[in-house]
């Protein structure tokens, strides 16, 4: 706005007095009513496109009035010298409202911000941030009331945990610290001293009535009116003994069946005992263990973790499961677990086929049974799509590679090699580290009908007309690589064998993701990184909470245009490749390791927005997390590695003006760089702050390769999600995990089994450092600065529970 403009309207002694308009050179204009040539009441329209409707003094906005920005923010209230000042309701573009005190266009005294995530807060603030007392609802029912400086609790505190449990003391950095007490949701209690979140030093802790540690709260006590229906907790522990308690001598294996497909295996007795002094038992990446202190076993992902897929109500173990389905607890009928005095297959004899499922897609097949030919006494298999034969070596183990057999000097190579086995069928080994799993199947045979299994599928189903089953929907681009003759959109009952039942969720877990034929490794990613916070799926994400009957599923995606989340409509009809005498139909680009469909779902949404499967190929995890998530903070720090500045890291932030003119276009994304700049130990600092706020955070190293596996057993080009940042004892750790979840991890200082955690045991202690082929490392930050050279930061304070710490 510039100079006085040129002014229509009514005068009195020369001034403007009454109504009148200004025409402003920059395209500014007012319309209202005037005294004394000032302005009193009236219309301002700024040429920016923001407009102010209300009482002005001295030409700036005073007392009552509305302004509309031109970003569709939207402020009632007062104002005082152009400023907002008393009270006021400010609706922001993110879906935020804020209703309460102003000082000075700044939130500060005391009101009520209900957050576009579903967070609630009413209390004290200043300069915008949560200061003083307040209480915070949280969209998972957890309340927070107590001190807060700065955004973060701080403080005498306590939180009420949607769980049941709940945490009574002091804060600092929004993790407990200091003095407090922490009543679990099983009854236990805990009083004494904390440090960043966890116990330490002097405690007293009482133990507490049993209730099911598992991945969500357990039903309210309901007997089931019929078999598979709901469940009550678990009765008091009998006075029988599993079959591996220390009452007898430990079993060597334990046969799980009858319970769902994905726990069913032969479980091997570890050498190391668990938590509780129980034999562990472990198949396929999953663990047999007590879940508790009454000796109640679970099966889970970690040993040890209160968290769990399945639990037995009996202390006998062999019977009484209870499995998690669809946010209920279930009775699951038929469920046994036997403990057995010998290793011994739960077959007898080879299997006729079976089917390799690895990230290497010339491991990934069906291998039919050579019938007359065997090597070190078991059978061999091939693969003769891939010309691979599946054998059983020279050192006791299962493996596949390019021939069968040792050479003339008694050397021998693999791809892919199971731990130590005896078992007649490759099935039974334990293929855990090599991050495949393998299972039986029929001979090759007829390929079934699919057409015809298609066509009967699709009775009464959605069809999503505006992005059909065709092949249009793959994208032109995507039909030079996939030929539209060789793809097939198939329901997801066709994905899976009878008594594999698909489920929307079963479990979200960061390694649940594989690559298929497009290259959306940046989607795959963002989900992958997301996935650390489970609960954000369900509560936040799918607005279609279940498996729909009818094949139709709803999404929150947030519009960077609109600066608003809109709901995304798709049915579950997936593009695959034809099935072969091995496998149903096999999705043609994401690849979940189990039966779950959330990831497809979420793929499909994205390339309808986009346009086509193929406008997926190739773009950047920060706009898929901002989709995902709402949140435009999306920050990329870039380790210089020359010039004056080398070795610090500089920060560049999403042109967030150039994504709103393109919000689905996903292979582009503009960045400017700031004149922000960190170096260690600030850099270190800014990091442990970001991981306590609980923001998503992601790691890279650059390279010339995609994927190109390190001597240090890292990989170049290749996303890391960056799990936490710690201060242990004096010594700064970061906590990583790779996507792909098996054992290609980093081999350095503080890596799994690295003679660091001997020499140091209060910070193994203080971590709960647990060895694991998971994917999941320590290394020091002195070796993260060196080797990793990008950092991703999506600024938003999930307000979810980490992987590590949700319940199913």
């Amino acid at each position: 706005m510039s100079g006085q403009g040129r002014y229509e309207g009514e005068f009195r002694d020369g001034q403007r007095h009454g109504d009148g308009k200004i025409m402003y050179g920059d395209g500014s204009r007012f319309e209202g009513s005037f005294e004394a040539n000032e302005k009193k009441t009236g219309i301002m329209t700024f040429a920016s496109g923001t407009v102010y409707e209300g009482e002005w003094r001295l030409q700036a906005p005073h007392g009552r009035g509305v302004i509309r920005y031109a970003s569709g923010a939207k402020f009632i209230g007062t104002f005082e010298n152009g400023k907002k000042h008393g009270t006021g309701v400010f609706e922001s573009t993110d879906g935020s409202t804020y209703e309460g005190s102003w000082v000075e266009d700044a939130v500060t005294g005391t009101g009520r911000m209900a957050y576009g995530d579903g967070r609630v807060y009413e209390g004290e603030w200043r300069d915008g941030v949560r200061d003083g007392t307040g209480k915070c609802s949280y969209p998972n029912e957890s309340v927070y009331d107590g001190g807060w400086s700065n955004d973060e609790r701080v403080g005498y505190g306590e939180m009420f945990h949607a769980d049941g449990s709940v945490y009574k003391g002091e804060w600092m950095r929004s993790q407990p610290h200091g003095g407090g007490s922490y009543t679990f949701e099983n009854g236990d209690h805990f009083e004494g001293n904390w440090v960043e979140g966890k116990r330490a030093g002097q405690g007293k802790y009482e133990f507490g009535k049993f209730e099911p540690g598992a991945h969500a709260p357990p039903p309210k006590p309901k007997p089931p009116s019929k078999a598979g229906g709901k469940v009550s907790p678990p009765p008091p522990p009998e006075d029988t003994t599993a079959g591996s308690s220390s009452s007898a001598s430990p079993k060597p294996a334990a046969v799980v069946s009858g319970g769902p497909a994905k726990v069913n295996g032969t479980y091997r007795a570890l050498k190391k005992p668990g938590l509780r002094g129980e034999t562990v038992y472990e198949w396929n990446r999953l663990f047999l263990y007590h879940v508790d202190k009454e000796k109640h076993y679970g099966i889970g992902r970690k040993k040890g973790a209160p968290a769990c897929l399945c639990f037995t109500r009996s202390a006998d173990a062999r019977t009484d499961w209870v499995a998690y389905d669809a946010g209920d607890w279930v009775a699951a009928t038929g469920m046994t677990v036997d403990f057995r005095d010998e290793v011994a297959s739960s077959s007898s004899e080879a299997a006729p086929a079976v089917v390799v499922t690895s990230r290497f897609a010339n491991v990934t097949g069906g291998y039919a049974l050579m019938p007359d030919r065997e090597l070190n006494g078991k059978a061999v298999y091939w693969n003769e799509e891939d010309g691979k034969y599946l054998w059983y070596g020279p050192t006791g183990t299962w493996l596949v590679s390019d021939t069968a057999g040792v050479g003339a000097n008694g050397s021998y190579s693999s791809y892919v090699e199971s731990g130590p086995a005896d078992a007649p069928s490759p099935e039974e080994a334990n293929w855990s580290k090599a991050g495949v799993t393998v299972r039986r199947t029929s001979p090759p045979g007829d390929v079934k009908n699919l057409a015809e299994a298609s066509k009967a599928a699709e009775r009464g189903m959605f069809r999503d007309a505006e992005f059909p089953s065709a092949p249009e929907s793959l994208g032109r681009e995507m039909l030079g690589s996939v030929r539209p003759e060789d793809s097939v959109w198939v329901r997801p009952t066709l994905l899976h064998p009878p008594g594999e039942p698909i489920e929307l969720f079963n479990g979200i877990d960061p390694n649940d993701i594989m690559q298929g034929a497009l290259g959306d490794c940046w989607l795959l990613s963002a989900i992958s990184a997301l996935a650390e916070f489970p609960a954000f799926f369900v509560d936040h994400l799918f607005v279609t909470k279940k498996l729909s009957k009818e094949g139709k599923y709803q999404l929150k995606l947030y519009d960077a245009s609109a600066g608003a989340f809109e709901t995304v409509t798709v049915d579950d009809a997936i593009p695959c490749g034809p099935a072969t005498w091995w496998e149903y139909p096999r999705p043609l680009f994401a690849q979940p390791s189990q039966n779950e469909l959330y990831i497809l779902i979420i793929e499909k949404a994205f390339a309808k927005l986009a346009g086509g499967y193929d406008k997926l190929s190739g773009g950047y995890p920060l706009l898929a997390l901002m989709c995902m998530t709402g949140c435009e903070d999306l920050q990329s720090w870039k380790k210089l590695a020359a010039g004056p500045k080398a070795g610090q890291w500089q920060r560049s932030d999403i042109a967030i003006d150039k994504v709103r003119e393109a919000p689905y276009n996903f292979q582009q994304m503009f960045t400017r760089a700031t004149a922000e700049f960190n170096q260690d130990p600030q850099f270190f600092d800014f990091l442990k702050s970001c991981d306590d706020r609980n923001f998503i955070m992601a790691a890279s190293i650059s390279g010339s390769t995609i994927e190109k596996a390190r001597d240090d057993g890292l990989v170049e080009r290749h996303a890391y999600s960056l799990i936490a940042v710690k201060h242990v004892k004096g010594i700064k750790l970061c906590q990583l995990r790779n996507p792909w979840g098996n054992d290609r991890e980093w081999n350095g200082a503080w890596s799994d089994g690295s003679p660091e955690w001997t020499k140091h045991p209060d910070v193994k202690k203080q971590l709960g450092y647990e060895e694991s082929d998971d994917g999941l490392f320590y290394m020091h930050f002195d070796d993260f600065k060196r080797i990793y050279d990008g950092v991703q930061i999506c600024a938003i304070e999930m307000s979810t529970k980490r992987a590590s710490s949700f319940r199913w």
